[in-house]
């Protein structure tokens, strides 16, 4: 199809919604798929591609935002996109991690995703100052490659 008689196409998105439970929904029409699940709209846009859902101020939210966490919205290319972003993580004594998402894997691991991202494809070296953190110490001596 072609819009106001340009050359582009017209986009047709298709989404992919999981719920809480890990039950995976496809639509088109993600508005009256919100409104035949009771969820807001506005809020699964605004988490669009960013993970699960997770609320703050519940106290004055509306019911319909309320059962929106845990849900999780995509374009239907764009998961399998961030699912292909890998990276292998070595630490100081040679065992090997297979990471999706790095500042998640840094978290657990109490290490500096920040630093890592400065030595891609190499072994973090530096020497240590006083003013770093305990996060930036810890990631001294490993390497991070990124697939």
């Amino acid at each position: 199809m072609i819009r106001n008689d340009k050359e582009t196409p017209i986009k047709y998105y298709q989404y992919l919604l999981i719920d809480p439970e890990g039950y995976e929904y496809r639509t088109n029409d993600i508005v009256s798929f919100c409104k035949n699940k009771n969820i807001d709209y506005r809020t699964i846009a605004r988490y669009y591609n960013k993970g699960k859902i997770k609320l703050k101020y519940k106290e004055n939210a509306k019911i319909e935002t309320i059962n929106c966490e845990n849900w999780q919205s995509f374009n239907d290319k764009s998961k399998e996109k961030i699912k292909k972003i890998n990276y292998l993580i070595y630490d100081k004594d040679g065992n090997e991690y297979k990471v999706h998402h790095l500042g998640e894997f840094c978290k657990e691991m109490s290490l500096s995703a920040r630093t890592f991202r400065s030595f891609f494809n190499r072994l973090v070296e530096m020497k240590v100052r006083k003013n770093y953190t305990q996060t930036v110490i810890n990631t001294i001596g490993w390497k991070i490659i990124r697939l």
